[in-house]
């Protein structure tokens, strides 16, 4: 995560930038990420990067008592 200070100045399109590389230098030919719906600049760096959905996890809650 970025602090909030800090967001919004490209920093976690360069880490997963960098994380991607080290990834296929160590062999590796697919990548898997996950993040909140909401969370549209994320959303977009993943598109970027030509990530697809490959799943979607619903949660249920409820308040008791």
């Amino acid at each position: 995560g970025t602090a909030p200070a800090f967001r919004g100045r490209g920093l976690a399109k360069l880490a997963k930038n960098a994380s991607l590389h080290r990834a296929r230098a160590a062999g590796c030919v697919e990548a898997f990420t996950g993040n909140d719906a909401g969370n549209e600049p994320m959303l977009a760096i993943n598109k970027w990067f030509g990530y697809e959905i490959g799943a979607v996890e619903v949660r249920h809650v409820r308040t008791i008592g």
